[in-house]
């Protein structure tokens, strides 16, 4: 919804990837044309820092996309991991048994991603071409 009324710098609506993962988990990311924009919620509550969700998120879909550009350009420049964080916006709603902030305000989450109970992987065939994942490290053994 808060993206349906941007417009890019040509006046076209901007395009976006969004999945709902799970019943607590949505995750949508698109281009940022400044730097790294994040807009994320645990529990309704608006952490306007980010926190470790975001970072966990942001990470998996970085080295992907690093992966996938890496095939895709065999012979040319190298992306490195800061240059597409650059350019990312990312957005994350999620529901998080017991959350930890580090302050009342509760503006950044700081509980560690191995308390989360699952690991993300995000898969891209083509870079827009992508789907998120979750699965609970039973899962995945």
């Amino acid at each position: 919804m808060y993206l349906k009324e941007r417009l890019d710098d040509a006046g076209n609506p901007i395009k976006f990837h969004y999945e709902k993962v799970s019943d607590r988990w949505e995750i949508a990311c698109c281009l940022s044309e400044n730097s790294f924009q994040q807009v994320s919620f645990v529990n309704s509550i608006a952490t306007t820092k980010g926190g470790k969700h975001i970072d966990h998120v942001a990470d998996t879909v970085i080295k992907t996309l690093t992966e996938s550009i890496k095939k895709k350009n065999k012979n040319g420049v190298d992306m490195k991991p800061s240059q597409i964080k650059n350019h990312l916006w990312l957005f994350v709603n999620c529901l998080v048994v017991n959350p930890t902030f580090d302050s009342q305000t509760k503006e950044y989450m700081t509980l560690q991603a191995s308390k989360f109970g699952f690991v993300l992987i995000y898969l891209c065939n083509t870079i827009s071409s992508c789907v998120v994942r979750f699965y609970s490290p039973c899962q995945i053994f």
